[in-house]
């Protein structure tokens, strides 16, 4: 694990300063009030791109991914869709069992303040399950697998960004608490880490001819 933080130390040290600039703001200012600021960096012109960039977090978008790289390499199908499915699975437990009367933006601010969050007009909002965020954890174990897999150490600050998009969406759209996409990028990114070490452990031991072959390469 400690080879690929280093071979990718960009995007861990973005990620870093994510997490003590998303930490720091979050020990100055409570859940709500905190929400309640970036709900100020509301525009317009910018709702499309949002909603459309969040649908990268969904479950859906894990599959297509896998089927995808099927016809590339079947290590990196695996490689995703076991992050995919561990990562979004320790997700789900969370919030459906662990925490599951934690309640969204909506819910907060539409039964227990008067004060008011913009929202895009049209959009279905959720209210509970709000801990963690699903599409955030989708989102990081996405990029993380294919910065990996792609094996372009110079190109990690772009995967970062668009992880990065997808779990701020997230806020922007009043689906999730700051907090809550903390949490999901973490677990995102480390469970990710977790199911590589693992498959690079079965690689070194058993060297399966059929990870470096695709549904293009049978032979």
């Amino acid at each position: 694990m400690s080879s690929i933080i280093s071979k990718y130390r960009v995007f861990f040290i973005l990620y870093g300063m994510f997490l003590v600039l998303a930490g720091s703001f979050l020990l100055l200012h409570s859940r709500e009030d905190g929400h309640m600021i970036l709900n100020q960096f509301f525009f317009e012109p910018l709702h499309p791109f949002f909603v459309t960039l969040t649908r990268i977090g969904d479950g859906l978008s894990i599959v297509i991914v896998v089927m995808l790289l099927m016809f590339w390499k079947f290590k990196a199908a695996l490689f995703m869709a076991l992050a995919g499915m561990l990562s979004g699975g320790v997700t789900q437990l969370l919030k459906n069992f662990a925490f599951p009367d934690v309640g969204r933006p909506y819910f907060y601010f539409r039964y227990f303040t008067e004060d008011n969050i913009q929202l895009v007009p049209g959009l279905d909002m959720h209210i509970h399950n709000s801990f963690p965020s699903g599409h955030t954890t989708a989102a990081f174990s996405l990029f993380t697998v294919l910065m990996i897999s792609y094996g372009k150490p110079k190109m990690a600050w772009l995967f970062f960004l668009a992880a990065l998009l997808v779990g701020y969406s997230r806020v922007y759209l009043s689906q999730h608490f700051l907090v809550d996409v903390l949490a999901g990028s973490f677990i995102g990114i480390l469970f990710t880490l977790l199911v590589h070490q693992f498959i690079e452990k079965i690689e070194a031991k058993s060297q399966p001819a059929w990870f470096n072959k695709s549904l293009l390469r049978l032979k």
